[in-house]
């Protein structure tokens, strides 16, 4: 099951924003957030994560989650109903801070070694952020409150204009061969 969201651009004043929210939802490249609790404590998927993909034109926030066919139901029904609640209400206090944490953390682990601080950095500067984005992304993800995380769910995940993709494995006989 795939839900593909309109999104921003790489170089869009709220982009912290949008990665504090993915860490609500889904734990910021981590496993955790409000789909992983209901979806993975039910053991109602296989995985589950958001990812943002943002670029030069307006990127996409998709949602995936891997599971049984005889369980898309229950999962689509579920994922529309966390989506629903973050837009209507900002994150716990509690849930906020663990987001950040979980922000901070992957974006430290990224950027661990003097490569991947050099790739950062060259990224940086040709999408227009300049060279010093890197230092101040802690201080910005610290800024973002929960009702700019309930703001962004509200401006992008619009499950009405959403793109959903639901694979299963093929019926017998139900494809031509030859």
């Amino acid at each position: 099951v795939a839900y593909g969201f309109h999104a921003l651009k790489v170089d869009d004043p709220d982009r912290e924003v949008l990665d504090v929210m993915d860490a609500v939802l889904s734990g910021a490249g981590m496993p955790g957030g409000r789909l992983h609790t209901a979806l993975r404590g039910q053991q109602l998927v296989y995985f589950v994560h958001g990812t943002p993909m943002l670029g030069l034109d307006p990127g996409a926030y998709l949602i995936q989650a891997g599971t049984a066919p005889d369980t898309v139901a229950t999962v689509r029904a579920q994922v529309e109903t966390i989506v629903r609640s973050l837009v209507a209400e900002p994150p716990t206090a509690e849930e906020l801070d663990l987001a950040k944490r979980a922000v901070i953390a992957n974006d430290r682990a990224a950027i661990e070694t003097n490569a991947a601080l050099a790739q950062t950095i060259a990224l940086d500067v040709i999408y227009g952020l300049g060279a010093t984005n890197w230092e101040t992304y802690e201080e910005r993800i610290e800024a973002v409150t929960a009702e700019q995380v309930r703001q962004m769910a509200e401006r992008l995940l619009d499950l009405q204009h959403a793109a959903v993709v639901v694979t299963t494995p093929a019926v017998a006989g139900a494809l031509n061969e030859g």
